[in-house]
């Protein structure tokens, strides 16, 4: 099957950094603006997995940024990145964009109760939009988001990068359900017995007596 050269030297680093601002640097300035916080919340230690989960995020920003700035400076070829079919390319900035998409419309949608981190202040429980479809759109945005851009730059480390971000939502987002139970009870309870993890109808939670631990559907 023929295939296509690796996405060019400055596409791919120009879409990060438009992923960041999107997803990053524009929600927390909005949040600035209109509730003079900007979101973070991670140094609050919520639960004892939040500054490890914390200081990886950091370290995987750090890490995108690094690869990000040695891809346009040193080519694709220099990363071990391969060649791919147009069709997969094709998918890639599909995902990429479709992630990206999603993430800043579920953020938009979060209004005030978007924080980075667990926040211990009280917040609203959000369940209009795309969280009638699942619990977490915007960890689901972030995750096809990354998996479209590691088909765009196939290579081990975009694989991997993709594998870790997967674990660090898996762990996250149960984390956040322990509080979200905490802080809202009964409402969260029955929300998370309607509606999926991260994909739709899958990861739905039980919905026991008050008081009990939410535990998975079968």
């Amino acid at each position: 099957m023929p295939t296509v050269a690796p996405v060019s030297k400055l596409d791919l680093p120009l879409f990060l950094v438009v992923f960041g601002i999107i997803v990053l640097a524009f929600p927390m300035a909005r949040q600035k603006l209109a509730h003079g916080t900007a979101g973070f919340a991670l140094h609050r230690a919520a639960h004892p997995l939040e500054p490890a989960i914390g200081a990886a995020s950091a370290v995987l920003v750090l890490g995108v940024v690094a690869w990000a700035a040695l891809y346009a400076a040193l080519g694709p070829e220099a990363l071990g990145v391969w060649r791919e079919p147009a069709w997969v390319r094709a998918v890639g900035w599909l995902l990429a964009g479709a992630g990206t998409l999603g993430t800043a419309i579920a953020q938009g949608q979060m209004g005030s109760s978007w924080r980075i981190g667990i926040d211990q202040g009280e917040t609203q429980l959000v369940t209009r939009g795309l969280y009638r479809l699942v619990r977490n759109p915007i960890f689901s945005g972030c995750i096809v988001a990354a998996v479209g851009i590691a088909l765009l730059a196939p290579s081990a480390w975009s694989i991997a990068a993709v594998f870790v971000i997967v674990v660090m939502i898996s762990l996250q987002v149960r984390i956040e359900e322990d509080h979200l139970q905490k802080a809202h009870g009964r409402a969260y309870r029955a929300y998370a017995a309607k509606v999926g993890r991260l994909l739709p109808r899958l990861g739905r939670l039980s919905c026991p007596s008050d008081g009990a631990d939410l535990t998975r559907q079968s």
